[in-house]
């Protein structure tokens, strides 16, 4: 008998250390969650959302409780609802969708978002996991830019002697739309991202290793997640600047991990020859936020 008690009460102690177990893991990946910079969500490809977090409610205005009875096409209106739900097929079919839309609030509020979303399969269920994040004021960049461009035309053909000035007034519209561009946020204790989005140009380039840099010494980060996928254009001449990002960031003590490398990119990377042997490279983000996780619990 007295055998058997103690083989009971090892049993309850194992049981209590799992749950214990357990319950810090979900505070671990709740405090994660949390500290995203935009917004978070999951949700059942053919119902209605079952994780996000505390940003998503706050800027779309719903509670915990509203959430909850919310699908993902209640947030959208007119033909960004159509897209959504087009995108959501493309990620349950090929496993992951990007898209641009508006995503409405509570109160009527439209605010310009980039979304990605990738599929989940757990127990026979279909989920879409995915972020959010915020490009109003690259819209607004891209906007002044167009209507400094349409002003720049119609001046020129109408007072030549103002052409120097209004070439000075767009190239300052340039600079501001290009450092908007390329947002650094630090996502996790020591974990920096930037999510690449257009055409990486010369100077964008070279912005994107300044401004990456900087946040490094900054934050102290010891991981910089480049994010890819926002890039249409693979060739090497971006490649070669993102080695060259990478290879800066680990002279100053940070690893470098590039996510977003789609099929299509693989293939081009190969057929040009580029080596990035000696970089992390991860298909998606939420895959590189798992292995930048890991490293900086390495490094601890």
């Amino acid at each position: 008998m007295r055998d058997e008690e103690k083989s009971g009460e090892k049993a309850l102690s194992e049981l209590k250390t799992a749950e214990g177990d357990l319950l810090r893991e979900k505070q671990f990946s709740e405090s994660i969650i949390n500290s995203l910079p935009g917004v978070f969500y999951a949700f059942e490809a053919t119902g209605g959302f079952i994780r996000w977090n505390r940003n998503f409610e706050h800027i779309t205005g719903y509670s915990s409780d509203e959430m909850a009875r919310l699908i993902p096409l209640d947030l959208f209106t007119g033909e960004d609802r159509k897209l959504i739900a087009g995108r959501i097929e493309e990620a349950v079919v090929r496993g992951e969708a990007r898209a641009e839309a508006e995503l409405v609030t509570k109160g009527g509020q439209k605010i310009p978002y980039y979304f990605t979303a990738f599929r989940m399969t757990e127990r026979d269920k279909t989920y879409i996991v995915g972020m959010g994040i915020d490009i109003t004021e690259r819209k607004a960049a891209e906007a002044a830019l167009r209507n400094s461009q349409q002003e720049l035309e119609k001046r020129v053909l109408e007072r030549t002697a103002e052409l120097a000035e209004a070439n000075r007034r767009l190239q300052d519209q340039q600079k501001a739309f290009m450092e908007v561009s390329v947002p650094v946020a630090e996502i996790w204790g020591r974990i920096v991202l930037v999510p690449l989005i257009g055409i990486l140009d010369n100077k964008r380039a070279e912005l994107l290793m300044e401004t990456l840099l900087s946040a490094i010494e900054e934050k102290q980060a010891k991981v910089a997640i480049l994010d890819i996928s926002g890039i249409p254009v693979m060739d090497s001449f971006v490649a070669n600047h993102l080695i060259r990002t990478a290879l800066a960031a680990r002279l100053m003590g940070a690893a470098c991990i590039i996510t977003g490398v789609s099929a299509g990119i693989s293939q081009t990377i190969v057929n040009l020859s580029i080596d990035l042997s000696g970089i992390t490279t991860k298909a998606t983000m939420a895959e590189g936020l798992q292995t930048a996780i890991a490293m900086i619990g390495n490094r601890a």
